[in-house]
């Protein structure tokens, strides 16, 4: 199996240097559409020589192998509960496991892989993440500004007490 594979990448390396060389003397867009042409070939191949699922197989390996997509959020990033209270408490917040999934599964921000509760770093934002406004400070320049509002109102309700005859 390794033989193979080691001769495999042969075969690649030499297509790319194939690609360069193309690119080289012709220019990038004729090495582009080498490039191009091989891929469909190749792909339109596994697809006559192989049945659906094992050509799908075959080219998702390939994808993988060659890293041209990135993994989902569920593979690069996302981890257990336990996982993320751990990074938490070293943090100094520490929060239980089981509060970071019942959290989790209030908000629907999580991924379930075998009735595994996986959560990405986004995820754990979000669950955290507060809808309410933080409490405006109370400065000592507007604590004066309230209490003269409110000294001018009780001098104001006299005056009109005053006036309308009531003590």
């Amino acid at each position: 199996m390794r033989a193979d594979l080691d001769q495999l990448d042969l075969s690649v390396r030499r297509g790319i240097l194939a690609l360069r060389k193309t690119e080289r003397e012709i220019g990038v867009a004729y090495a582009l559409v080498d490039a191009t042409v091989m891929i469909e070939a190749g792909l339109r191949y596994l697809k006559e020589v192989f049945e659906e699922k094992d050509a799908t197989e075959r080219v998702v390996m390939l994808l993988d192998r060659t890293q041209v997509l990135p993994y989902p959020d569920v593979l690069a990033a996302a981890r257990p509960a336990e996982y993320w209270s751990e990074r938490l408490a070293e943090a100094g917040a520490p929060i239980s496991p089981a509060d970071i999934r019942k959290r989790a599964l209030a908000k629907g921000m999580f991924f379930e892989v075998n009735k595994a509760i996986l959560i990405s770093p986004g995820q754990l934002d979000a669950i955290f993440r507060s809808s309410r406004k933080p409490a405006e400070p109370e400065s000592k320049a507007a604590n004066m500004v309230l209490a003269k509002l409110r000294a001018k109102r009780r001098r104001v309700t006299r005056k009109k007490q005053k006036r309308l005859g009531r003590p």
